[in-house]
């Protein structure tokens, strides 16, 4: 896989990633929920990454959540305060150790690194969500390091 083409590749629909301020024992970290044509363009970018020999990244706009969407937790029934960012940057390394994931905000912009075991289930876990599928967690042992992922039935 070429460089070029995952840099060219567009994503295209609304991916939601958010961080609550209230409640942050019972929900630490971020949450991600994409609808379905989103899902459908990261799934196909992740596969490319995977393909390609080389560490890629990709910038993807964020959509703030609303309605809905930030009622699916049921944080404080959906009232609990929250933050969002304008960028989520996706970042597949190839010469870490295979299930290496990390958060980093560096606002207005979150980057997610990940190794080649980390990518399949981060993967799996985006073709998910417009099946129903979520409300779990992509990590490690620190909250920071947190991806919670929630189902998203927008058409």
């Amino acid at each position: 896989m070429n460089k070029t083409l995952i840099e060219k590749f567009q994503i295209r629909g609304n991916a939601y990633l958010w961080k609550y301020k209230d409640n942050e024992r019972n929900f630490p970290g971020w949450n991600l929920t994409v609808d379905k044509e989103a899902s459908e363009r990261l799934v196909k970018l992740l596969d490319m990454m995977y393909q390609c020999e080389w560490a890629t990244n990709k910038l993807v706009k964020v959509t703030p959540p609303k309605g809905k969407l930030i009622s699916i937790p049921n944080n404080w029934g959906g009232t609990a305060a929250w933050e969002s960012v304008a960028s989520l940057k996706i970042i597949s390394t190839k010469t870490v150790q295979l299930n290496h994931w990390r958060i980093t905000e560096k606002l207005p912009i979150v980057e997610i690194e990940f190794g080649p075991s980390s990518l399949a289930k981060l993967k799996q876990a985006i073709a998910g969500i417009p099946h129903g599928i979520g409300d779990f967690s992509i990590g490690d042992v620190s909250d920071e390091n947190l991806l919670t992922f929630w189902w998203n039935l927008e058409k």
